[in-house]
């Protein structure tokens, strides 16, 4: 049986631990981590809400996780388990090789975000599944994703590629949990037209094709010349430093704003540039009239949905395309699910108050 924490906002670098279940806990030079600080709660049985019920045992062959933010090291050779070998979100992709399976519980609702990092020619990949069943999966990726969840218990595997050679690519990987609460708030929109360069008006909110954009350079970023040398020079320290401010678990991929596109350098979208916190959220338009800068935009599904995001306008006008609504950044388009030029809706919110990033619309 075993005690669980309540999770807790994303803090880096808190103490973290895990129960022995059926393997050993995580150590770090031979000695078993200190648990960090966390509100007691219990763990259900299955088919029980998260917040009732009598503690469920840890699994054979499990690491139940204690708290987040989860950190762990192993190596897939060391494991006996091979329960996975194809998962129901990328069901062409060989996952036969040897893994190991971690459990948390949360009471919340929020976004679980995982990385994992393969090292030493190793290639493990990171799988979240709502039970101890590939065809539950509904995240997965060989860097780092985050999902949205509703409160229960979660399984993440780790779990070894095997190529198409048949090379069963195991070895050392480290992996981190980390869990991010999100606000409840109304995502209400303002009715009003704009001035648009390509369509003379526009009427907001305003459903249609968003671009997914490249990266702004942020005012936290040391470059001489203030300004990136090519699309790519810094880009790995922007995606580091955008994580820990924005809290967002992602494996980012795009490059600098291009040069020219709305700049004269690299990353540059306007001569302002955005704090790293408001650049993980930008958002643009192709407005006449550039709002002020943090002026707050809905972005969510056209349907509806229970999430959104807030955005940060004004740092940038764009895209010069007729038929996009806007742009919107790899986060944003990560968070709700979507890819580039997928249809959603953007307009102004009521509440010129909300904080920037993923939330939780109110019915």
């Amino acid at each position: 049986m075993h005690v669980f924490a309540k999770f807790v906002p994303l803090v880096l670098g808190i103490a973290i631990a895990a129960t022995r279940c059926g393997v050993d806990a995580p150590t770090r030079g031979g000695m078993s981590w200190d648990a960090g600080p966390g509100v007691q709660t219990t763990v259900p049985d299955a088919g029980e809400t998260a917040d009732a019920g009598p503690r469920a045992p840890c699994p054979d062959d499990v690491i139940c996780i204690d708290r987040l933010p989860f950190h762990d090291e192993r190596d897939t050779t060391a494991s006996t388990v091979r329960g996975f070998d194809r998962y129901s979100c990328a069901a062409p992709t060989n996952e036969s090789g040897p893994e190991f399976v971690y459990r948390f519980t949360t009471t919340e609702a929020g976004i679980a975000g995982i990385r994992v990092t393969s090292r030493g020619g190793a290639d493990i990949d990171a799988h979240l599944l709502r039970g101890l069943d590939a065809n539950t999966c509904f995240g997965r990726d060989d860097v780092a994703f985050s999902r949205f969840i509703e409160p229960g218990t979660y399984f993440v595997v780790a779990d070894t590629w095997v190529d198409r050679a048949g090379t069963v690519r195991a070895g050392p990987y480290r992996i981190d949990i980390t869990w991010t609460s999100i606000p409840t708030v109304r995502c209400d929109m303002r009715t009003e037209t704009i001035e648009h360069v390509s369509r003379g008006t526009l009427d907001l909110p305003a459903t249609g094709p968003v671009v997914l954009e490249a990266h702004l350079v942020t005012t936290d970023e040391p470059f001489d010349g203030g300004w990136p040398s090519s699309g790519t020079d810094g880009l790995a320290r922007h995606h580091a430093l955008s994580e820990a401010v924005s809290g967002f678990v992602a494996n980012r991929g795009e490059p600098w704003a291009p040069f020219g596109e709305g700049g004269s350098m690299f990353g540059q979208g306007s001569s302002i540039k955005p704090p790293p916190d408001r650049e993980a959220w930008y958002v643009n338009m192709y407005w006449r009239r550039r709002p002020t800068v943090d002026t707050r935009m809905i972005v969510r599904q056209p349907d509806g949905g229970a999430l959104a995001v807030v955005g940060a306008a004004g740092y940038e006008t764009g895209p010069g395309s007729a038929t996009a609504v806007g742009g919107a950044t790899e986060e944003i388009h990560k968070f709700l699910g979507t890819a580039h030029r997928s249809t959603l809706t953007m307009g102004f919110a009521v509440d010129q108050s909300l904080p920037f990033g993923p939330v939780r619309c109110a019915p």
